[in-house]
């Protein structure tokens, strides 16, 4: 009976944490503090030639990245894995606010028919940027990584910043 009462309690306590943070069942939301001026932030994200140097998770690599960043503009990328097998995917820009907010849907080519939709802020803090990244979840198997995978992502994007500091770029 014990068991069943805690299990009760982690439920509960899992959608009241969800409701406060205005998170629905089937989304994921990471935040995450760099030590980046947002501008340098928002170039990280909106241009090609920055994108292939940290999106994906650890191991993976962008060799296809074409972007025509404008609201209602697609673009289409190929992550490597570390497996050498290619994960392509593709969307459209919903939303854009410079410096602000990038809303994008994403279709995973193995997964057809399924839509995420992505939304990322960027907010000032104090010469940081608060980034958060909130993504409808993809169902089955694909759902389970996404946390690793966007956490692995962002990681990678933290070293190149501080890649970058340290050879004073």
């Amino acid at each position: 009976m014990a068991n069943f009462a805690a299990g009760w309690t982690e439920i509960v306590g899992t959608s009241l944490k969800n409701f406060v943070e205005g998170r629905h069942a089937g989304e994921m939301i990471l935040t995450r503090v760099f030590d980046a001026p947002r501008e340098l932030m928002w170039k990280l994200w909106t241009e090609p030639e920055h994108i292939r140097k940290w999106w994906g998770p650890k191991g993976f690599t962008l060799p296809g990245c074409e972007m025509d960043f404008r609201p209602g503009g697609t673009y289409r990328f190929v992550m490597r894995g570390p497996d050498g097998l290619d994960n392509p995917f593709h969307g459209m820009y919903r939303d854009i606010v410079r410096n602000e907010r990038i809303v994008f849907t994403a279709i995973l080519d193995n997964l057809p028919g399924h839509e995420l939709v992505t939304t990322v802020t960027f907010a000032e803090d104090g010469g940081k940027t608060k980034l958060t990244v909130r993504q409808t979840t993809p169902p089955g198997e694909a759902g389970r990584g996404q946390n690793q995978g966007w956490s692995e992502t962002l990681a990678r994007l933290a070293d190149l910043l501080a890649g970058e500091a340290k050879h004073g770029r």
